[in-house]
């Protein structure tokens, strides 16, 4: 009370121009809807519509309660009714308890949510800007899960221009970028064993060196020196091995006739032509290697 009348205070005869206009006996009078319509068409003109409706919402909430609980005792008289025997009024009564139930329900929905806006808008607001904030989260989530796979695409051509060596592939076809001496460095996989080797064309076939051929499992105590290989410190003697799998990127060759240097005789594993041989195409494309498997 003190408040309403604290209320009624900043604003002089809002209250009294309600009881001179309409009377105590209008509110919850749906025959006075014109007038009411009118009266708050005024006090919105004169005063902050917030200060309206913090002034008027505690008058109107028992009605709003009223309201939603109207149905439920409609359809309690009803049933009772029934209970002693079928009435056209007491049925007619329980079909029109679904559509007044549910326009009680709107209307006391739309009546609280201003309600709620109006009190707590400080907090809606970052309320709301947390909500937009996940929102965009969630959005950039979905549409790094849709296109996952050309984004693994793109950040693998990344990474291959960054690091020397590394594999980009599209599909059956993987580019590798020329390093900074002006070779390509290519990092395969011999046997299942990551090993480093350098692009020689001029190799007849793959050359691992005694370290390259221990990491990939090779039986380097039974090996045969047998056959003459050219190589910078001169001509060298080289042991033919058969690597299970040799791989780059998403190509895999399998049974690849390769050599293994005396120790001391090479120092850099050379991907020579018994591997490139093997492929659909390979080629030099200004600073790029592209190689392209059979499917």
């Amino acid at each position: 009370r003190a408040r309403c009348g604290a209320a009624a205070g900043n604003r002089p005869g809002l209250l009294r121009r309600v009881r001179r206009d309409l009377g105590r006996e209008a509110l919850g009078d749906h025959r006075r809807l014109p007038a009411w319509t009118g009266f708050f068409v005024r006090a919105l003109r004169q005063h902050r519509w917030t200060d309206v409706l913090a002034d008027w919402w505690p008058r109107l909430l028992p009605g709003m309660v009223a309201g939603s609980t109207h149905g439920v005792i409609r359809v309690g008289h009803a049933v009772r009714t029934l209970q002693t025997g079928d009435s056209v009024p007491a049925l007619d009564e329980l079909a029109h308890f679904e559509s007044a139930s549910i326009e009680a329900k709107i209307t006391a929905a739309v009546l609280i949510g201003l309600i709620a806006l109006t009190l707590f808008r400080q907090r809606f607001s970052h309320i709301l800007e947390s909500v937009l904030i996940w929102t965009a989260v969630l959005l950039l989530l979905l549409l790094g899960y849709t296109y996952r796979f050309e984004l693994r695409d793109v950040a693998d051509r990344v990474l291959a221009e960054l690091m020397p060596g590394r594999a980009a592939t599209r599909g059956r076809t993987v580019e590798i970028a020329r390093g900074g001496g002006g070779s390509f460095s290519v990092t395969t996989q011999v046997n299942g064993a990551r090993v480093a080797m350098v692009l020689d064309t001029g190799a007849s076939s793959v050359v691992l060196t005694q370290e390259a051929a221990k990491a990939a499992g090779l039986p380097l105590e039974v090996l045969n020196y047998s056959v003459q290989v050219d190589t910078a410190n001169g001509r060298a003697r080289a042991a033919p091995v058969t690597l299970d799998r040799l791989s780059i990127g998403n190509i895999t060759e399998r049974s690849v006739p390769a050599l293994i240097a005396q120790p001391g005789q090479l120092r850099t594993n050379l991907l020579g032509m018994s591997f490139l041989n093997r492929l659909e195409s390979w080629e030099v494309r200004g600073d790029k290697l592209l190689m392209r498997g059979y499917p």
